[in-house]
């Protein structure tokens, strides 16, 4: 409860802060429409849209503007880490076809509160002043009614994280780092009967040097008591615990690529988009065309990717596969679509140059929107085949007690990637001037085509040595999907 109050207090000081401090000092017409945008990006975007935000932030209050910023990160990480569990919490003391109908009536207002802020909220405030006010008082408004039902929600008791036990081994395997393991790795500590296990995990040659925190060692009188000191003696599932997050570093590392290319929709291609034509026989189509396309691909894949996970033809022994090759396949993708991107950019610019817009960012680029179609389709399989690849990769390898960590897990590593885009902006400045008519956003993209390139040929030798294990029908029922925020509620949707 406390970690679901936090984030209303964070939400409401950071949304006083733009709105009271610096509302005043921004224009959501302003030249900079990415300025617009990245206040509304999800937590992955957050860096990106502080770099390209920092641009229109007047001197004065940037000290204000980052405490904001962070508090904002802060809260939607919390909340987006919390609520989907609070949630199911509540709907499972619900019996019967009325836990069906709170599922419906819940997703129905979510979508409904999406669509009303689309149609009649963002149109009409033509200040930030007053989004931030109108955000602040209604974050502070359901703030005090969360507080106030607090005493009627369903409270469950801390059950502890698996993550903890992960500390445990590493600490007690580097005290006891001059022991050895025995050779039988039946002497190692394990609770055969203890309950609390959720699985118990078979001892595994690998990383042996983490088998000495199994390694009985007490004294008289705790042996007489049975009493163990968990962060000096652990069982062997822990240890195997241990080992499986370890081996899932490489794997981890392999998916900060992807996150770097998804988060170039949510900023230079959109961003470009919005200076182009985007009249079509006379009518001029919504710059939410191009993301509504985006999203339409993307639901299409996933689809096509249940289909080939969870379809009968799937053979059992190749499911523990499919993830990893879905992974890859998106990863072909975001490749393609970079190649398409870097193709289009230099005709954008060749038409810049023709018509001398290179410091003019006013004059609408004489060029159809609808060249970047492609690239937002390829770029919305690609987001889709990595979010349910990756997810899907966790949900299978972690053990069983560690599931519930898929989501945090994919989402991690896609949001690390979108930081590492920042680092590679940073890196490459020279290439990026006061706005996209002067800058060179066609070598940036086929700089991450080529990382892109080399990416599937690492992600592909790493998961080839990967030591995959059984995915039972158990772990598909209780597959447990990363939070995506650009689909409202699909945060809270579990198979």
């Amino acid at each position: 409860m406390v970690t679901l109050t936090c984030p209303g207090v964070h939400g409401v000081a950071a949304n006083d802060i733009l709105h009271r401090r610096l509302g005043v000092k921004f224009d959501p017409r302003c030249h900079n429409s990415e300025c617009a945008r990245g206040f509304n990006s999800h937590i992955d975007d957050l860096c990106q849209g502080l770099l390209l935000c920092l641009t229109s932030v007047i001197t004065g209050v940037k000290q204000q503007f980052y405490i904001a910023l962070f508090l904002i990160a802060f809260g939607k990480a919390a909340t987006n880490t919390t609520f989907p569990s609070f949630f199911w919490e509540q709907k499972e003391t619900i019996e019967g076809e009325e836990r069906n109908l709170v599922e419906v009536v819940f997703y129905g207002i979510i979508h409904l509160g999406l669509l009303a802020t689309a149609v009649f909220v963002f149109p009409w405030l033509t200040s930030w002043s007053v989004l931030f006010g109108v955000a602040s008082f209604t974050m502070f408004f359901l703030f005090f009614k969360l507080l106030r039902a607090c005493c009627s929600y369903e409270k469950v008791n801390p059950s502890g994280s698996p993550l903890i036990s992960v500390a445990w081994v590493f600490t007690s395997s580097f005290f006891k780092m001059f022991l050895h393991p025995p050779e039988d790795a039946s002497q190692l500590h394990e609770l055969q009967l203890n309950h609390n296990e959720e699985e118990v995990l078979e001892h595994t040659d690998a990383l042996s040097c983490l088998d000495k925190a199994a390694i009985i060692q007490r004294s008289g009188s705790e042996e007489n008591a049975g009493v163990y000191n968990k962060w000096m003696l652990c069982t062997v599932t822990q240890v195997e615990q241990a080992k499986v997050m370890l081996r899932m570093i490489p794997m981890w590392a392999s998916f900060l690529i992807p996150g770097l290319v998804l988060s170039i929709g949510n900023t230079y291609f959109t961003e470009v988009a919005d200076g182009l034509n985007r009249k079509i026989f006379g009518i001029e189509l919504p710059l939410t065309y191009l993301q509504m396309m985006y999203n339409v691909h993307k639901k299409s894949a996933k689809k096509v990717y249940s289909n080939f996970r969870y379809g009968d033809a799937a053979e059992e022994d190749e499911r523990k596969h499919v993830s990893f090759v879905v992974t890859v396949l998106g990863n072909g993708y975001a490749v393609a679509c970079l190649i398409v991107a870097a193709l289009v950019e230099m005709k954008r610019l060749a038409v810049v140059k023709k018509y001398d817009l290179e410091d003019d960012s006013d004059t609408t680029v004489p060029m159809s929107f609808l060249w970047l179609l492609p690239q937002f389709i390829m770029l919305g399989r690609a987001g889709a085949y990595f979010q349910k690849g990756i997810n899907g990769f966790y949900n299978d390898q972690l053990p069983k007690a560690m599931r519930e960590y898929a989501g945090p897990f994919a989402d991690g590593a896609l949001g690390a990637g979108t930081i590492l885009g920042v680092v590679a902006i940073r890196a490459a400045k020279g290439w990026f001037g006061t706005t996209v008519n002067n800058s060179h956003l066609d070598y940036f993209y086929w700089v991450l085509a080529v990382l892109g390139f080399f990416n599937i040929f690492v992600l592909w030798f790493i998961g080839r040595r990967y030591p995959y294990k059984e995915v039972s029908s158990e772990s598909e029922e209780e597959e447990i999907e990363a939070p995506e925020f650009d689909d409202g509620a699909s945060a809270l949707t579990r198979k």
